[in-house]
């Protein structure tokens, strides 16, 4: 009995440290993601990334997106180069009507 109560405390803690490893490598991809997305299309240059609509809202926005089309992508079998693709621009088409973004050629 003693041996059991210790190995179950043990599968406990292991359990519990890979859960959070869990959850820190999903804030990290959501992370990245955000920069992705923010930083390299610029759109981050007025209010930085370190604004608290930033971190409040953007970030939550791009970290529940990601991983609702990343589930629908495996849960549907749809892996291939072509459907990745297709996953981003409808990500991208989603996106853009979120955010109001509209694409315009400058005057200049």
């Amino acid at each position: 009995m003693v041996i059991l109560d210790e190995s179950r405390e043990v599968l406990d803690t292991r359990t519990e440290v890979s859960w959070v490893r869990v959850v820190w490598a999903r804030l990290l991809i959501g992370w990245v993601v955000l920069i992705c997305a923010e930083v390299f299309s610029g759109a981050s240059l007025k209010m930085g990334l370190w604004h608290p609509w930033t971190l409040i809202v953007t970030y939550w926005l791009y970290f529940a997106h990601f991983f609702l089309f990343t589930n629908l992508a495996v849960s549907t079998s749809r892996t291939s180069l072509a459907s990745l693709y297709l996953w981003g621009v409808l990500f991208g088409l989603y996106e853009s009507w979120i955010t109001k973004v509209v694409w315009y050629r400058s005057s200049r």
